[in-house]
């Protein structure tokens, strides 16, 4: 049963990461591209959103 529901994490960590990702280089592609500042910003708040999901995820 633990090895199930371990399984399962790991299937739902890396299918939230692939969407993260995909949508993260979909916005870059269209209307982040041109802009510095509003690129990092989203860089942030993209590193931010990872990191606790992470905390809520190992806790």
């Amino acid at each position: 049963m633990a090895f199930e529901s371990e399984n399962r994490r790991v299937l739902c960590h890396r299918f939230f990461m692939v969407n993260l990702l995909f949508l993260l280089t979909r916005f870059y592609g269209t209307q982040v591209g041109r802009s510095w500042l509003l690129r990092n910003t989203c860089l942030c708040l993209w590193l931010f959103l990872l990191f606790s999901f992470f905390l809520w995820f190992w806790r």
